[in-house]
Formats: C-alpha cells, sequence, structure tokens
C-alpha cells in the first residue's frame, strides 16, 4: 500500500545506498546542528561510507511509497570508542570505521545510536515512528537469537524529541554538552529484545 511506512535493514540496501540521502534527512530535522557543528562532529558522507562497509547493517531506514523518510543508525562499537563517546570526548563526525564491530561472530556489543530523524512532515504520524521502532527491535531480535547480546546503549539527544526517545529507550541522562547535546545510556530495553 502506497501510504504504509515500512523499514529496510542496511544490509538489504542498494548497492548506491548513499543515494537515499540520510544527510539530507538530518538537515532538514536539525537544521540548528547543521550551521552551528563542523563535519567532524556531525559526520559526513565519506565517514558514513566506511561504516556501513563495515556494517550495513547499521542502518534502519524508514520508508513510505518507495521513499526513505527516516532512519535509524545503531551502530555496535568497540567499547573504548563508546565510552569516549558517552563523555563527549569523540563527536560523531569522529568515529572511528575501525571501532564500529560487525555482526558476525557472537558477543556482546555496546550500540551507539548514531542517528534517529524522521522528516517533520512525518513526524506527526505515529505509525512512522512506530515502524521505525518496530524495525529497530525486529533487527536486534534476530541479532540476539544469533548470539549477539546488547551489553549497553547510548545516544546523543539533540532536541526534545531526541530527549523523549531516548527516555524510550530506557536511557537515563548522564551528561550534558551545550554544543553536542544531552548524553543518555543504560541497559537495552523491550526496543532491543530484551
Amino acid at each position: 500500500m502506497q501510504g504504509e511506512y515500512s523499514t529496510i535493514d542496511g544490509s538489504d540496501l542498494p548497492s548506491d545506498y548513499s543515494d537515499i540521502g540520510f544527510f539530507d534527512i538530518d538537515r532538514q530535522v536539525f537544521p540548528s546542528q547543521y550551521q552551528s557543528l563542523s563535519a567532524y562532529k556531525l559526520g559526513h558522507r565519506a565517514l558514513s561510507t566506511e561504516w556501513y562497509g563495515r556494517n550495513p547493517s547499521i542502518y534502519t531506514v524508514l520508508v513510505r511509497a518507495g521513499h526513505a523518510v527516516g532512519y535509524c543508525n545503531a551502530m555496535p562499537v568497540a567499547t573504548e570508542c563508546f565510552n569516549a563517546l558517552m563523555t563527549g570526548e569523540l563527536g560523531d563526525g569522529e568515529i572511528p570505521a575501525n571501532s564500529v564491530c560487525t555482526f558476525r561472530e557472537p558477543r556482546a556489543v555496546p550500540i551507539y545510536i548514531c542517528g534517529l530523524a524522521i522528516l517533520p512532515q512525518h513526524q506527526r504520524s505515529p505509525c512512522a515512528l512506530i515502524a521505525l521502532l518496530r524495525g529497530i527491535r525486529g533487527k536486534f531480535n534476530k541479532l540476539r537469537v544469533n548470539g549477539t547480546e546488547v551489553s549497553e546503549v547510548g545516544a546523543v539527544a539533540w532536541s526534545n524529541n531526541g530527549e523523549r526517545l531516548a527516555t524510550i529507550f530506557g536511557l537515563s541522562q548522564v551528561g550534558v554538552d551545550p554544543q553536542l547535546g544531552t548524553f543518555y545510556r543504560g541497559r537495552p530495553n523491550k526496543y532491543f529484545g530484551y
């Protein structure tokens, strides 16, 4: 159906995934951050492509009528990298590609929610957010069945919506950086299959 929302796992994206427009979505959802933060704090296409090369499943893309209208980048990263992100030592655009973990071997990994955005014209629809959350939960349910456990979840919220989502994910506020946002972390909850 044309009006329904669905999700696509990053590993199922076409090879020209970069044309899906993650950064175009971000610019519309986070305009003030794009005016005030450097590409190294925000992230940039070249680095995002490197992350994708390490683990395509970091992305869950929200689709409606054949177009990407939102996404979540839930990235498994090395523990040292995760801790540096949670203290503000590293910004999103400074995450080394070699710190991105794969889901190939069973183990426990921390997940950093590097981005979660839905285009403004779709934010009024609860169906959009519900579909994206279901896609994220479905991904982590499958991973858990295959032996990958989420040991901890972290995020930096750039808006009130981001702060609400962090609490939906069961995360607690652990710090604030006036430039980067509010830091949240905690144990995984039902949205990660727990």
